[in-house]
């Protein structure tokens, strides 16, 4: 079964919804009536064949093929009559219609109400995601009692009649998205965008879809995917990197809470930096590269300071080790701090906090010394904290973009959605929120 500890894929946002939440919004959709006649050659040389079609397709469901990748089977059901020079095909024996397709990505044509300005951003475009029916390599199959030759005639007659009668029409939806034309990346508003659909073999109602974007990573991921990123329970959730969640909301943070306290501030931005975990894909940690002298009695200096993400945990761990030559005693001392820190959402009020749930420290043999320099230690966790929370709620710092929750509600529609609700954040690996959905009818 699927669980969301799962690679990002190099993508900084994937959307993520499942078969079965999609399939209800698809059969919402109208049947399309089909009425006309169809003349064209039969498998047998020679014959030429006429089908007279008077059928109903009905709301299209999608069904993920084994794997991943962009493919997809879309079920049409299919009611009404047909005959073949004059010869009834008994249609209830053929049931569904299967077109292998992809989706395709439009731009939106937006209508904004009578006297109302237009909304997006100059910068801004928007994006439908439709079921391409047009496609040339769209493969129509169906399953019926029949003899071979007369399954082929009419997987032909069907196939006009999806291209030709169905073809790009636009009310076959399955995501909406806004993308930036900012040259100017900021890491919580994506510029290029692709999907993939991801089976889950064991419940295949449970089988992604993941609509991939990048923010300030300048080429594609991969949109290969060897498991589902929904977990059981999730219909819809959003990703945001690891990459994203250390570079761009740590980081900044936690060289300004140590900037604040060392005795040279403007070196701190090069003695702090976040890098790729050794034979870790896609997952990132940020360190110091050198010793920070602070400003502070007896010229105390950090030794360490870290911050990643603890799987096990499931938490933001942040670890700083301070030493000091306390030379009028002649004596070493050292101190170390390592706390781990989770993001809640208040099913009420949709707050995000930090609930510290774990802390470990500890220090040289010389209590009263080891005390003091701990103190200066625990110092700027609670002021990096603080400030990577306020740049995550507020969006306060430019190179985020805007707060987390606008990326969660703002970026992406689904069919027929009317409001997004946060329930949860975690930190299995990469940040991943599920939100919650209402639709209309």
């Amino acid at each position: 079964m699927a669980q969301n500890v799962v690679t990002s894929n190099g993508w900084d946002l994937i959307f993520a919804a499942s078969q079965d939440a999609l399939n209800q919004q698809l059969a919402k959709l109208s049947s399309v009536h089909v009425k006309r006649v169809i003349k064209s050659a039969s498998p047998i040389p020679g014959l030429s064949l006429t089908a007279d079609v008077d059928v109903n397709l009905g709301p299209p469901q999608l069904r993920v093929k084994d794997g991943s990748g962009r493919q997809v089977d879309v079920l049409l059901p299919i009611t009404g009559t047909l005959s073949v020079n004059n010869v009834g095909i008994p249609l209830d024996q053929i049931h569904t219609v299967v077109v292998t397709t992809q989706l395709m990505q439009i731009e939106a044509e937006l209508t904004p109400e009578p006297g109302a300005e237009p909304t997006p951003e100059p910068s801004q475009t928007t994006y439908h995601l439709v079921i391409d029916f047009a496609s040339p390599d769209a493969i129509v199959n169906i399953t019926a009692p029949m003899a071979p030759v007369l399954i082929a005639y009419l997987v032909g007659v069907f196939e006009q009649i999806i291209r030709q009668d169905i073809g790009k029409d636009k009310s076959y939806l399955v995501a909406t998205f806004t993308l930036t034309g900012n040259d100017v990346p900021a890491a919580l508003i994506p510029y290029i965008a692709d999907f993939s659909f991801v089976q889950d073999a064991e419940t295949p109602g449970r089988s992604n879809l993941l609509v991939l974007m990048q923010t300030v990573t300048p080429n594609k991921g991969s949109i290969l995917f060897a498991a589902p990123l929904l977990a059981p329970g999730q219909d819809f959730a959003v990703l945001v990197s690891n990459q994203i969640l250390i570079q761009y909301m740590a980081l900044p943070q936690v060289k300004k809470g140590i900037a604040a306290m060392a005795q040279n501030s403007s070196a701190v931005d090069n003695q702090i930096a976040a890098h790729q975990i050794a034979g870790q894909q896609f997952l990132y940690s940020l360190s110091n590269n050198s010793t920070i002298a602070l400003n502070k009695d007896h010229d105390p200096w950090i030794s360490s300071v870290t911050a990643d993400v603890d799987p096990d945990r499931q938490a933001l761990e942040l670890y700083v080790d301070a030493q000091d030559d306390v030379t009028v005693f002649n004596f070493h001392v050292d101190a170390w701090h390592r706390s781990w820190w989770q993001l809640q959402v208040d099913p009420e009020t949709e707050e995000i906090t930090w609930e510290k749930v774990h802390v470990e420290q500890g220090g040289s043999t010389t209590l009263s010394w080891w005390e003091w320099l701990l103190a200066i230690v625990t110092g700027p966790v609670s002021v990096i904290t603080a400030g990577i929370l306020e740049a995550v709620v507020s969006g306060n710092a430019p190179d985020l973009g805007g707060p987390i929750d606008k990326v969660f509600k703002n970026v992406m529609q689904w069919p027929n959605q009317k409001e997004v609700k946060l329930k949860n954040i975690a930190l299995p690996s990469h940040l991943v929120a599920t939100v919650e959905l209402s639709f209309s009818s």
